[in-house]
């Protein structure tokens, strides 16, 4: 929850040793030396409609279900706004229209995709949205003569440079008249698309397909059955054609192939009953080997891999397991470098559990924390939601997600990264997504621009955080200095224990003062400094060494009411020396007729050409900052020389902006 309201108490700045930062404490909360990692109050996303109890998906805080309204089945979205709270229920679907099988996918932009009947047969449809945008495209529909098309897969993929260009895409299988095949579509930002493309060749039965998200990029997985048996093979969604690669070997029958870390998983037929197999695909060579039982048959397997910081690769795996009395949720984990663990059940025995979700956790200082395991299963007082949270404890106890009395109908869906579980509840006339979720890191924190080009003396600053789940308790805010003439940053000087979001500070003039924030969440979670933002004041006229004839002047409209003004060609202005290399920008004022200045910069004891400023205007202007574009990486100092002969010239100061901040 983000923090509003005036101040608690004065905002009085404590001076601070630098190595001392790390430790400082929030004093408004109680000091957890561990704080916990726990599932926090729920949300019901969707009260007042009908939600279909299988209908629900969930991804990186967005979430999709289908809903009722005003007679209509409706695609509905909602997206975590911060702090906990998601947006009221957006109907992205036309009224009328009959739809089902809704999909979402969110890393910076949202595609969200479903299936429509348009009368003959099912198509697909898809809209999305760029970034933080509010405005969604209009629908996309990507139709085929062929039969029904199912299963929309929405996802956002990269190629070419994958941290810039983006490619939204839409997989889904359609019967082409004699088999299933993986078909895909692309959406492009101005509205267009691209569509029906078959993936897989004809003649070949296609099943299984499953999203694999891992360490940024996107891949599919699929059973192909090539006329003998059931072939495992994925993809790297950006570019969804041959040639793929297999998982698991072309010797047995694969279904619901997947991975996790270095691990390809998978089901395979055995005496009667279906087992999960795995072997080492990559940086392993470990043999393939059954991870459940002969004799017991397993259904809806389900498999997440993550890279540590060490870049070493870890799965977990999980599926149903039927022990002679009813599905139970067995699971096995697999660490770099090491075996499997023990098979352990995560669902008590004698009643029924429904397909496993699985989800690496949230990341806490670069490391990821955990991995979440989420399902229903049968109790006395009707179906409930679960989760269990693989960290230290192997295996871990569960917890119950939907409270008491509350009637959970559907299957539990898992975001990637573990923000959240959510699952239907209530009758089916009036039931409701609910959404809980795992917190375990602290707020994100934001400190303002502020300052402009710092003219005036004081400003106001303000900062913000963010947390998934837990309300911002209190902040930790810091500053610090650096003068044009000093070589090192100021001590930090650290207010804590406010949850004020604003002050208004002042700012000496000659120097570059900068700006973070952290807070700390109401379960006792401290977020990590937010970067610095930062104002540069700059060097008065007045310290200037004038070479030449230059007449000091005063008038209000200039930097703190004077200014140095010439018509004579060579004088020259000197601020110097650097101790350390700054970038540079001259505060001016121009007008018509004005005249022309040259400024260099110093590198030892040679001055070196940067940039001539044309101060002609057609209106007279003050405070007029033109960046000089130091180009010489060295300290030294800024020499500014008049090139114009009778022409008038007016130098207001000199900024001297630090390359680095701290």
């Amino acid at each position: 929850m983000r923090t509003t309201g005036r101040h608690a108490r004065s905002l009085v700045f404590g001076l601070v040793a630098a190595a001392s930062i790390g430790a400082a404490t929030l004093r408004g909360v109680p000091a957890v030396a561990d704080p916990p990692e726990v599932w926090v109050s729920g949300a019901a996303l969707s009260l007042g409609d009908a939600a279909d109890a299988a209908s629900v998906d969930l991804d990186d805080g967005a979430a999709v279900w289908l809903a009722t309204q005003g007679g209509s089945t409706r695609v509905m979205y909602s997206g975590m706004s911060g702090s906990g709270t998601w947006m009221s229920p957006l109907a992205l679907s036309a009224p009328g229209v009959i739809v089902d099988q809704p999909s979402v996918f969110t890393d910076g932009n949202t595609v969200v995709a479903w299936r429509v009947f348009d009368g003959t047969h099912w198509q697909i449809q898809a809209r999305m949205k760029l970034g933080d945008a509010t405005v969604w495209s209009e629908p996309t529909t990507f139709t085929s003569a062929d039969g029904d098309a199912v299963e929309p897969l929405a996802l956002v993929t990269y190629y070419y440079d994958r941290w810039t260009e983006t490619l939204p895409r839409v997989l889904w299988r359609r019967n082409d008249g004699s088999n299933w095949r993986l078909q895909y579509g692309s959406l492009r930002d101005d509205g267009g698309s691209e569509s029906g493309e078959y993936v897989t060749p004809a003649g070949d039965e296609v099943r299984d397909v499953t999203h694999i998200p891992g360490n940024g990029y996107e891949y599919v997985s699929w059973s192909r059955f090539d006329g003998s048996r059931w072939l495992g093979e994925a993809v790297d969604a950006s570019d969804p054609e041959p040639p793929f690669w297999n998982i698991g070997p072309a010797t047995e029958d694969v279904l619901e192939p997947s991975f996790a870390g270095d691990v390809d998983v998978w089901r395979t037929p055995s005496d009667g009953v279906t087992r999960v197999r795995a072997v080492c695909a990559t940086t392993c060579s470990d043999p393939a080997v059954y991870l459940s039982p002969a004799g017991l048959d397993t259904e809806e397997l389900a498999a997440a891999g993550w890279t540590d910081n060490a870049y070493r690769r870890h799965g977990l795996v999980a599926w149903r397991q039927h022990d002679g009395s009813s599905w139970r949720i067995a699971v096995r984990t697999k660490t770099a470098g090491a075996g499997w663990s023990a098979r352990a059940y995560l669902s008590p025995a004698g009643v029924d559990a429904s397909a496993p979700s699985v989800a690496p956790g949230q990341f806490a200082d670069g490391e990821l924390s955990s991995v979440i395991v989420a399902w229903t299963e049968e109790s006395a007082s009707g179906p409930i939601a679960r989760a269990a949270v693989f960290g230290e404890a192997t295996p871990p106890e569960p917890t119950t997600l939907s409270v008491a009395g509350e009637k959970v109908t559907g299957t539990v869906g898992l975001t990637w990264n573990g923000v959240a579980a959510a699952w239907v509840s209530g009758a089916p006339e009036a039931a409701a997504v609910q959404v809980r979720g795992f917190d375990v890191t602290g707020p994100r924190s934001d400190v303002r621009p502020f300052g402009g080009n710092g003219i005036q003396p004081t400003a106001l600053v303000r900062w913000s955080a963010l947390d998934d789940w837990s309300p911002v308790a209190v902040y930790d805010v810091r500053r610090s200095e650096l003068r044009w003439n000093q070589s090192r940053w100021s001590r930090w000087q650290v207010m804590t224990d406010t949850n004020a979001t604003s002050d208004t500070m002042r700012f000496p003039a000659g120097a570059t003062t900068c700006v973070a924030a952290r807070a700390r969440d109401s379960l006792g979670h401290v977020g990590a400094w937010s970067y610095s933002s930062c104002v540069t004041r700059p060097v008065d006229d007045r310290v200037l060494t004038r070479h030449g004839r230059w007449q000091a002047r005063t008038g209000e409209r200039y930097y703190k009411g004077t200014y140095l003004t010439t018509r004579r060609k060579g004088a020259s202005l000197v601020l110097g020396p650097f101790p350390r290399s700054f970038d540079q920008a001259v505060l001016v004022a121009v007008g018509p007729g004005n005249g022309k200045v040259r400024v260099d910069s110093r590198c030892g004891k040679e001055w070196r050409f940067n940039r001539t400023l044309d101060l002609h205007s057609t209106k007279n202007r003050t405070l007029v900052k033109r960046w000089v574009n130091n180009r010489w990486e060295c300290p030294g100092g800024l020499r500014i020389t008049v090139l114009s002969e009778g022409k008038p010239v007016r130098i207001d100061g000199v900024y001297a902006p630090p390359r680095n901040t701290p």
